[in-house]
């Protein structure tokens, strides 16, 4: 259009931006090459009908030398000077020729004039030892100063990653001086003590690598594990203490960070609900044990304080106690314990000093004078059953002889314990006694009696006993 209308476009042309007129300029140009114009002829033609053909002949061979030869090459792939990349040509480069460890994707700028890093990956700072790195940060794969030689301090990474940096390791450590990376050295304890530590007294040390201090000298301070004045325990060290000196029968004792006994490892206590250990009871486990194994036929078992014994005073059922013994022969169930010098010279069973008939006896005056009595007439065990009160009684001959010698009467719930009811050191003619028992059956499953004879090995008189007698209500 600018070629047929040449003087009206150049004329409309003048006032407006370069541009357009550059466009003119082209356009004409490219017609005029179809046409195999000379350019010359061209550039007179312009002459001759453009005042200004000086600069119209500047301005397009100017932009015409541009265009044609050298154009728009930023991004055709090529490095073209004074390019340093084009697109994916980047001269060899890569992440790694810049700094970065892990690689990346490495870019060419828009205009070509510089690359483009937002891609390329570097871990080195990432506190993570990767690839090639040597370490990274804090992260040095488990390499302390020791490693390299030295005493101690603190290792530290190269800033790139590329190795480890020595700077604060030190040889001093055992100097008695606190250098760069010690908290203490030898007697060099930086001004602290055992009280400074929380303690009361005792030595402040400093630890093998100088990185810390060592308590174990102070004294008075929970934390140095020995269990002292004021501790139930400290660490480890537990004193006397186990499970059981807490109340538990099982389990493992341990000490918490204040010094004090931790029990949630123990187990099994009087007071769990549950009969174990050494328990009689606990609480309202009896096991297997009833009333009737008091003789009972009703009623309730109570477990006493301390899980030890059971009371048995709520049970209830009939009495059965109602013994007579006349010693016609030797009554069933009935023993003696032949405590003496010699055998043979004990309770048994005949005539003389009884009440009617035969009855026990014991006689020092028909044993030697050089031989010793001492000697038991037991019954047997009497079931309680359901009797709250009742009554013993015997008659008896005493003969009594010098200071030493004497008898007494003993009476027992449990064949362990025996409680003397009364003794006699002095002449008793045949006389019937008699003792309330009640207190003894209370609780009881059974109630046993006994006699006992000493001479204390003088030549001494006897003892005769007739009509036993027990009841109960």
């Amino acid at each position: 259009m600018c070629v047929l209308f040449d003087s009206i476009v150049r004329l409309s042309c003048l006032p407006l931006a370069v541009v357009l007129l550059f466009g003119c300029a082209s356009m004409d140009t490219e017609v005029q090459d179809d046409d195999d114009s000379n350019s010359d002829s061209d550039s007179d033609s312009d002459s001759d009908s453009d005042s200004d053909s000086d600069t119209d002949t500047d301005t397009d061979t100017d932009i015409d030398t541009d265009t044609d030869t050298d154009g728009d090459l930023c991004g055709n792939n090529t490095i073209d000077s004074p390019e340093v990349c084009d697109g994916t040509d980047l001269d060899g480069q890569e992440c790694a020729n810049f700094g970065f460890a892990d690689g990346g994707v490495l870019e060419c700028g828009d205009e070509c004039d510089e690359f483009l890093l937002d891609d390329c990956v570097d871990g080195c700072g990432n506190n993570i030892q990767e690839g090639s790195e040597a370490c990274d940060g804090a992260d040095l794969v488990g390499v302390n100063c020791a490693y390299f030689g030295y005493s101690g301090g603190t290792l530290g990474c190269e800033t790139d990653c590329s190795d480890f940096d020595v700077a604060g390791c030190s040889d001093g450590c055992g100097n008695n001086t606190i250098e760069f990376g010690e908290i203490c050295d030898g007697t060099d304890l930086d001004g602290e003590d055992c009280t400074t530590m929380g303690f009361t007294g005792g030595t402040l040390a400093c630890a093998l690598f100088c990185d810390g201090f060592d308590v174990s000298g102070c004294t008075g301070g929970c934390g140095n594990g020995v269990a002292e004045s004021g501790e139930d325990c400290d660490g480890t060290d537990l004193g006397a203490g186990d499970c059981t000196t807490e109340g538990f029968y099982t389990g493992t004792l341990a000490c918490d960070g204040s010094c004090n006994f931790v029990t949630t490892g123990c187990s099994e206590y009087c007071g769990d609900g549950t009969m174990n250990g050494p328990e009689a009871c606990d609480g309202t486990d009896f096991g297997t044990t009833t009333c009737s194994n008091y003789g009972y036929t009703s009623g309730f078992l109570v477990c006493n304080s301390g899980c030890g014994s059971i009371d048995s005073s709520n049970c209830y059922g009939s009495c059965s106690l109602n013994v007579s013994e006349s010693f016609t022969s030797w009554p069933a169930g009935w023993t003696v314990i032949d405590g003496g010098d010699t055998t043979g010279d004990t309770w048994a069973i005949g005539t003389g000093y009884c009440a009617s008939g035969n009855c026990m006896y014991v006689d020092s005056d028909y044993a030697s004078s050089t031989t010793r009595l001492n000697e038991y007439l037991i019954t047997p065990q009497y079931t309680v059953g359901g009797c709250t009160a009742g009554t013993v009684g015997f008659a008896h001959y005493f003969q009594w002889c010098s200071s030493t010698d004497y008898g007494e009467f003993q009476v027992s719930t449990d064949s362990v314990g025996w409680t003397t009811l009364e003794s006699w050191q002095v002449d008793i003619s045949l006389t019937t006694e008699s003792y309330n028992i009640s207190s003894y059956l209370t609780g009881a499953s059974w109630i046993q009696f006994r006699w006992h004879y000493d001479d204390d090995d003088t030549w001494a008189w006897y003892w005769y006993v007739d009509s036993f007698t027990l009841s109960g209500s």
